[in-house]
């Protein structure tokens, strides 16, 4: 079995309206941050248009179910557009001198700096057979879900994420240390900035509703305190 992890910084508010230029203009501020390192690969954009985010909750997965209800096979989104780029800046350059509003948006942003896969990365051990590498970078627009293994269910985080992935799971790092590793590091402070910069979240308190959402996620709600104002917050997820 293939196990992936991810490391989501998500956007805990209502969204704003997204732009594919607004898009562009935060990849080229993010690539300043020198997050990512840009090699051979290829660097994916997929994009569905809409008038807003949030005109509804469906995810961008869509799964066909057999008459049982427990086989599921997966059917490609009708993405507006799906384009190959050999670079941020192209991909950026492209994404500016575009004008539309974005419903929903997965770019997939290439290998993260050396400093960062090596911090975010657990070799395999007695204790643990099965390592952990987060190497990849990837944006999101639309509802964000996660998710671990020994949960049957997904829970809503936010509605824009960026997310640091890779084969392996983080057991037996427990979550809360994962999202401190990442808050050490410097150059994914600088990536974090880049996001509160791009889509700032309004300065308001959380809602009793919030809070209570937060109480639900158990041991994949990161921080202390339920009651934090709204913010970009870290969250794990988990796929096997």
């Amino acid at each position: 079995m293939s196990f992936w992890s991810s490391l989501v910084l998500a956007r805990s508010a209502r969204p704003p309206v997204v732009t594919s230029a607004s898009i562009g203009r935060f990849l080229r501020e993010l690539f300043a941050t020198g997050a990512l390192v840009e090699g051979k690969n290829s660097l994916s954009c997929e994009l569905k248009y809409g008038s807003n985010v949030d005109a509804d909750d469906l995810p961008t997965d869509i799964v066909d179910w057999d008459e049982s209800g427990t086989i599921g096979t997966f059917r490609e989104y009708p993405w507006d557009r799906t384009e190959v780029f050999s670079s941020i800046r192209t991909l950026a350059t492209d994404l500016e001198e575009q004008d539309k509003s974005v419903y929903r948006a997965h770019l997939s942003l290439g290998r993260l700096h050396p400093d960062i896969v090596s911090a975010l990365t657990r070799n395999p051990s007695d204790e643990r057979d099965r390592g952990l590498c987060l190497c990849d970078l990837s944006f999101r627009v639309g509802p964000e879900l996660v998710a671990v293994l020994e949960s049957e269910s997904q829970a809503f985080v936010g509605w824009m994420g960026l997310s640091f992935s890779g084969p392996g799971y983080f057991s037996p790092w427990k979550y809360r240390q994962v999202r401190e590793k990442a808050e050490s590091i410097g150059l994914v402070h600088r990536a974090t900035e880049v996001c509160r910069q791009a889509w700032p979240v309004p300065a308001e308190s959380a809602s009793k509703k919030a809070i209570a959402n937060r109480r639900r996620l158990g041991k994949l709600w990161l921080y202390d305190d339920f009651a934090l104002p709204l913010d970009w917050f870290w969250f794990v997820s988990e796929t096997g």
